[in-house]
């Protein structure tokens, strides 16, 4: 197989795949100036100051600059914003956010510093789910924060978005649940649809795993638009997960473990990576920019 130098943009990452990423990886993006969307949030940022400087009290312009401070990866210039957004208005998003903020700050702290920074990570998203029952972003946080149930919730809550995330922590517990993680990831690349029914398509995949409990799945219909967009980040998040972590990925029936040549072997016969790396839906940006990740 010939080598590929390829790497993720985090542009076509919605939100949460993309502080998952930021976690996973526990480095800041590369950034890219020809980006549209780099751009747009350059843009954003410079209106959210000159708010921020006319009214010193629109949480509006302090959590939008915050947001995207934590998602170019400057956290610790991200918190002053956040916490002033939470103590003008405690929403339960804002919440989230700084909960999110704090996780990924915590990474490049001292080992003492650390359990401090994410205790309070931790009261920030329970806060959020205070506020706000179920909010996917302050669920997927707890769950890296060690709570591994919060990450079967948001599984549940939206499979399309959580299956990633909850899959990611599966490969973390006994040798059952790192197969069941692998698997859950596996399908989400192989089976999950690029459309509309993307959704329902991920609903299939949550329910036929092997799990302690059955999901109790969304009744209320999920609106499709942008539905593309989303599996295409999942899609990413769950083949960036099965690449940093190929050691708990078992091969079912053989016991033996995935090398990387075997999961891009794997990935290339059910054509997601081709789809990834070449096609480029209506409306939608190049999930592969430019080279550096050796597969």
């Amino acid at each position: 197989m010939a080598e590929l130098d390829l790497e993720p943009s985090y542009d076509c990452l919605e939100d949460a795949d993309a502080l998952d990423w930021l976690w996973l990886h526990r480095t800041p993006w590369k950034t890219f100036t020809f980006s549209p969307v780099q751009a747009e949030r350059k843009h954003c940022r410079s209106v959210f100051e000159n708010l921020v400087a006319k009214r010193s009290g629109c949480h509006e312009a302090l959590f939008g600059m915050g947001r995207l401070l934590v998602l170019d990866g400057q956290f610790e210039e991200a918190l002053p914003s956040l916490e002033e957004a939470c103590a003008l208005r405690p929403d339960g998003l804002y919440l989230a956010w700084m909960g999110w903020c704090l996780l990924l700050s915590s990474a490049s702290q001292s080992f003492l510093r650390r359990p401090a920074t994410q205790q309070r990570a931790q009261r920030c998203c329970r806060e959020a789910l205070e506020a706000a029952p179920d909010l996917l972003l302050a669920l997927r946080c707890l769950a890296n924060l060690g709570e591994a149930e919060r990450a079967a919730r948001a599984a549940e809550v939206d499979p399309l978005s959580g299956l990633p995330s909850f899959a990611k922590q599966l490969l973390e517990g006994s040798k059952v649940q790192r197969r069941t993680g692998a698997e859950a990831l596996r399908k989400v690349l192989a089976e999950v649809s690029v459309d509309e029914e993307a959704q329902a398509s991920a609903c299939a995949v949550l329910q036929s795993l092997s799990l302690d409990r059955p999901p109790n799945l969304p009744e209320k219909p999920v609106a499709k638009e942008g539905m593309a967009r989303r599996a295409i980040s999942s899609k990413l998040l769950a083949l960036e997960v099965l690449w940093l972590r190929p050691q708990h990925a078992e091969v079912s029936g053989k016991g033996s473990v995935w090398g990387p040549k075997d999961l891009l072997s794997y990935v290339h016969s059910r054509g997601v990576t081709s789809f990834i790396a070449t096609s480029d839906p209506p409306g939608l940006p190049r999930p592969f920019c430019r080279s550096t990740t050796h597969y």
